[in-house]
């Protein structure tokens, strides 16, 4: 197997494992345990357990991210937009909600350097979101638009978590709470 498809294999098998598990209950023995390697081969790949995370968390979020920025048309209406980023933000969560949850694994788990690199990957997010809104709302202030785009990225987690409590709730109800929550805040800059 080249290197390439090895590493790919052995996040899909990391990534599996820490949703399954948890990130606690995971070690580097079980991920070359699952790939049926060695453990030398998995350590050629990931240092150490935490980067292996950080790599598995990395994936995800450049995945979403790029997804958003596909599917939202910047020549579109700001509220058409939103939309548009909300129904693919909870049919991420509706594809694969372990990934999403993978996601929003505490910060606490991590330690140092790990640490900071998974809060500048939520940081990275935030900087799509306020990048997309900015294309948007072009005369909004950057410090409102700042603002917004860790509000948004609050706002959908948190309705996130919550969508799991409530499976009676189908995505477009979950959508339509999201943009009415978020067009609340955003209303007085968007002049549809």
């Amino acid at each position: 197997m080249s290197y390439a498809a090895r590493h790919d294999q052995l996040l899909d098998i990391a990534e599996r494992l820490f949703v399954e598990r948890t990130y606690a209950l995971t070690s580097m023995e079980d991920i070359a345990r699952a790939a049926d390697v060695t453990r030398p081969i998995v350590y050629n790949h990931f240092d150490t357990k935490e980067g292996t995370f950080i790599a598995c968390v990395r994936r995800v979020y450049d995945s979403y991210n790029e997804g958003l920025r596909s599917v939202v048309d910047p020549e579109s209406a700001p509220t058409d937009q939103l939309r548009a980023g909300a129904q693919f933000y909870f049919g991420s969560i509706e594809q694969n909600e372990g990934r999403w949850l993978l996601l929003f694994t505490s910060a606490s788990v991590l330690t140092g350097i790990y640490r900071d690199e998974l809060v500048a990957l939520r940081s990275e997010h935030v900087q799509t979101i306020a990048a997309l809104l900015r294309i948007a709302l072009p005369d909004t202030p950057d410090d409102f638009t700042d603002a917004a785009a860790h509000a948004l990225s609050g706002i959908g987690e948190r309705l996130g978590h919550w969508w799991l409590t409530r499976p009676d709730l189908d995505r477009e109800m979950i959508v339509e709470h999201f943009c009415s929550i978020a067009m609340g805040g955003l209303g007085q800059w968007v002049d549809d």
